[in-house]
């Protein structure tokens, strides 16, 4: 099931949305839309926010391996997705 799942969306392009980013102390966080809610993105989540640049997700996701390659490539493609689905959610990406 995963496998299917992942080759789905293993295609689509994340686009960042125009919204407020600031680093602060090595932190980076967002300022989001009218709510005024504020995001923080930790360390690996910061450097798959990075790679949304044009690349699909089965790219980001070969990058992320290389960087971690103690973790399994299914396991790496599935956090990928989570946390692209969750800033998705967020409106701070959109999957295309």
């Amino acid at each position: 099931m995963h496998s299917f799942i992942i080759k789905t969306l293993e295609e689509l392009v994340p686009e960042k949305t125009a919204i407020k980013k600031f680093r602060d102390d090595g932190d980076f966080f967002f300022v989001r839309g009218k709510d005024k809610k504020i995001l923080v993105l930790n360390p690996t989540a910061r450097e798959i926010y990075d790679l949304c640049d044009g690349r699909i997700v089965g790219e980001i996701v070969k990058v992320m391996c290389l960087n971690y390659p103690d973790i399994d490539r299914e396991k790496m493609a599935l956090d990928v997705l989570r946390f692209l689905r969750s800033m998705e959610s967020s409106q701070l990406v959109v999957l295309k």
